[in-house]
């Protein structure tokens, strides 16, 4: 061992391992005033990196666009009918709702929905297919162009309105002559857009339609053609006009109609015929139509489709006939009698009055009635409310509601029976009660003079017989009550004797 520490290499070796322990602890152990001097002195703050971040996905929308469209037929011709077939697409990212196409352009006009198609909802990457009626103007030239404009709205799912603009290009060919060569147009006048009729609107008077009631019906008739309408005849039940044909394939009006096969089982005319003339139309006009009919006693609730012709002639005398169907309820309410089971009795100011209520099933039926309710605008009812139920033909159902007036004169209490009609809707049947309050009657002071009704009447006794006195004296010696048999106390005056007028007994 001393051998090994007194080599110079060893020694050397040593002094390194120690040197490097130390300056080890020197820079695991700072001292305090050192590394507050750190602290106190300021170091540059690195500029941070500014790294770009994605902005949140913007929501998408829908986008409705034309995918193709086409013609039928192909060769689109002057003044003749055609169609646009064309194919919508929702190339959006939300589903497109309310889609409505509107069809505008020069030299092409709409037909049949007067350009305004709606298209229902497209949902995102589905195509649905459209047909648009058409009329070429019959003063398009051949070789030519027709712009048909397409105006298209529609909303997102949170009702956001969105619309697009396209322009669709129609070509026009050559006229068809009757030998058939093209470009030799035939001999006839310039062909244009038929007139067509439709009911827009159907009221009745009353509204409510129930066997044998007689009701006016109220129609709105809309020209939505192109063209007008001329001797315009409204036919109740179905017909048409007769004639010979025409060459040019029209039937040609010679004044007679045929309006006598349509079906009248359950609705009548009354005043006249099933069948009105309403004169002429021009396009875009409307006109109101009015007919009195009676719904047949026989007729069963329920709805019963009318069916209603218009027959009127073009501007090139043809006779053209649309048909059409409406629809009418039939109800059958119950026929009930609300009145009082008994006469009523004076109504006071503040003091309670029973209103004795009766319901009576005057049908041929059986019905089911829901809730009496009896109430006022002016008084307070207790006991106004009751379920009545099933009541058989002719039975009755009687209730006593309590009414507490708060002022004189005349008073309405209204009564309504509810029941649910044929179509199971609610409805009730009502009945008004007038009545008359009168002012409460005055009380005098307690201790002063006597309630009313009382001390009005004298009360007269009669004169006491002989014999009625010797009972009394053998009463009294018996020890028995002996006063005199006569009342007393304070009802009112007594008088002994016979009553005034009258004379007493004989002897």
């Amino acid at each position: 061992m001393t051998h090994f520490a007194s080599h110079p290499l060893a020694r050397s070796a040593f002094r390194l391992a120690v040197s490097l322990l130390i300056l080890t602890a020197g820079l695991l152990t700072v001292p305090r005033h050192v590394a507050l001097a750190q602290a106190e002195t300021p170091t540059p703050t690195p500029t941070p990196t500014i790294t770009p971040t994605a902005e949140p996905p913007v929501s998408g929308r829908p986008l409705v666009v034309f995918q193709s469209y086409s013609t039928s037929p192909s060769t689109v011709r002057p003044g003749s009918d055609f169609e646009i077939g064309f194919r919508l697409a929702n190339a959006g990212e939300v589903k497109a709702r309310n889609i409505v196409v509107i069809f505008t352009g020069e030299g092409v006009l709409p037909r049949v929905n007067g350009g305004v198609l709606a298209a229902g909802v497209l949902t995102p990457g589905a195509s649905t297919n459209y047909r648009q009626p058409m009329s070429a103007s019959g003063g398009l030239s051949a070789g030519s162009l027709a712009i048909v404009s397409v105006q298209i709205e529609y909303t997102d799912e949170a009702g956001t309105p969105y619309s697009a603009a396209f322009s669709l290009s129609i070509p026009i060919g050559s006229v068809v002559s009757p030998g058939g060569v093209p470009g030799v147009p035939k001999p006839t006048a310039t062909p244009s857009i038929q007139p067509q009729l439709l009911i827009s609107a159907v009221e009745t008077d009353p509204l409510l339609l129930k066997p044998g009631t007689r009701f006016s019906l109220q129609l709105e008739i809309s020209n939505v053609g192109g063209m007008a309408a001329q001797q315009v005849t409204l036919i109740l039940g179905g017909g048409s006009g007769s004639g010979s044909p025409d060459p040019e394939g029209g039937e040609q009006g010679t004044g007679g109609l045929t309006g006598g096969g349509g079906d009248f089982a359950n609705f009548a005319p009354l005043g006249g015929s099933n069948v009105r003339f309403l004169g002429s139309l021009t396009a875009q006009e409307k006109l109101q139509a009015n007919m009195q009919l009676i719904v047949n006693s026989s007729t069963k609730p329920g709805a019963y489709p009318l069916r209603l012709s218009l027959s009127y002639l073009d501007e090139k005398g043809n006779r053209l006939t649309d048909e059409q169907v409406i629809s009418l309820l039939v109800y059958a309410p119950p026929r009930l009698e609300i009145t009082t089971y008994r006469p009523l009795d004076p109504f006071f100011v503040g003091q309670p009055g029973i209103l004795p209520v009766q319901v009576v099933n005057l049908d041929r039926n059986s019905i089911m009635l829901g809730r009496l309710v009896v109430g006022s605008a002016e008084a307070m009812v207790e006991n106004g409310e009751m379920l009545i139920g099933f009541l058989d033909p002719g039975g009755f159902f009687t209730h006593d509601a309590m009414v507490f007036p708060d002022r004189p004169g005349p008073l309405q209490v209204r009564v309504q029976v509810g029941y649910t009609d044929d179509f199971g809707e609610s409805q009730f049947v009502e009945q008004i009660f007038d009545i008359e309050v009168m002012d409460a009657p005055e009380l005098p002071p307690e201790g002063e003079g006597p309630l009313p009704g009382e001390g009005e009447f004298p009360i007269y006794v009669p004169a006491e017989t002989f014999w009625q006195r010797v009972l009394r004296f053998v009463r009294g010696f018996l020890g028995l009550d002996s006063a005199p048999l006569a009342p007393s106390g304070p009802e009112g005056p007594m008088f002994e004797g016979p009553p005034p007028g009258e004379s007493g007994p004989a002897g």
